[in-house]
């Protein structure tokens, strides 16, 4: 089980890390891909991104057991719903719902999109350009 910090770590891993310790902790990527804002790091059902060496957010399907403040992300089928109450003001972002009191953003949950579905993690102020994009979530 991988534990979420928001805005702190993903498992063994802390936003900011360069991507010389990130490996060093996760192991060798799959692949690596450079991308308009960065890097992105292919770990199969997980991959990270580095903006400026730096370790930004991290992406994982449901293949990966991933927990958030104790909620089993994609065991737990109240997950979504408890994650809402949890975070207070969720926002909707293009397919996103985006809880920045949380760190994270999920997808394929409130629509139903099982093939979609995933959770990304990120560090502090990287969706922060999204906010004024979105609006606000209900249920």
């Amino acid at each position: 089980m991988i534990s979420i910090k928001p805005y702190e770590s993903i498992g063994p891993v802390s936003f900011g890390m360069n991507a010389t310790r990130v490996v060093e902790l996760l192991g060798p990527p799959a692949a690596k891909t450079n991308t308009s804002m960065g890097q992105t790091y292919d770990y199969g059902d997980m991959s990270v991104m580095f903006e400026g060496g730096a370790l930004t957010e991290a992406s994982f399907s449901p293949a990966v057991p991933v927990e958030v403040r104790g909620v089993d992300v994609f065991a737990d089928n109240m997950a979504f719903k408890k994650l809402v109450l949890m975070d207070g003001c969720p926002r909707e972002f293009h397919g996103f719902i985006v809880f920045y009191n949380l760190g994270i953003a999920l997808s394929g949950f409130h629509d139903g999109d099982e093939a979609n579905k995933a959770i990304v993690a990120f560090g502090r102020g990287v969706w922060d350009a999204f906010r004024s994009e979105s609006s606000q979530f209900k249920l």
